[in-house]
């Protein structure tokens, strides 16, 4: 009964942040002064929800000089430092976020990696 009800859980939890995406990239579609930042957000989302497979597919949308964007490469960046390892770069990356709206999903990769840290050692 308690795995049916965790898989019930996932699912529904999926469902949500499929929905949550869609409605974000509707809103966004036209490329508006917030439109890298908020493209930004739906990746560093993906991060900390730990979808690397949609992260990659979301970041192949983009090409050439829009990843220089200031926010694109900080996203980049972060994803770089948490497949490396460099867990310690994580945690400086949050002191020069070029969004505020990245804190809460920075919140939660950090604790994510403060896990993983504790779990290998």
């Amino acid at each position: 009964y308690l795995q049916f009800e965790e898989s019930k859980c996932r699912r529904i939890s999926q469902s949500y942040q499929e929905t949550r995406l869609l409605l974000l990239k509707l809103y966004i579609t036209t490329k508006s002064e917030n439109y890298y930042e908020l493209n930004s957000i739906i990746l560093i989302d993906l991060l900390s929800l730990n979808q690397t497979k949609d992260f990659y597919t979301q970041l192949e949308t983009f090409q050439g000089e829009e990843l220089n964007n200031k926010y694109l490469q900080y996203v980049i960046d972060l994803n770089q430092a948490i497949e490396d390892g460099n867990y310690r770069y994580v945690f400086e990356l949050r002191n020069s976020s070029p969004s505020p709206l990245f804190a809460t999903f920075l919140e939660k990769i950090q604790e994510t990696v403060r896990n993983e840290i504790a779990r290998s050692s």
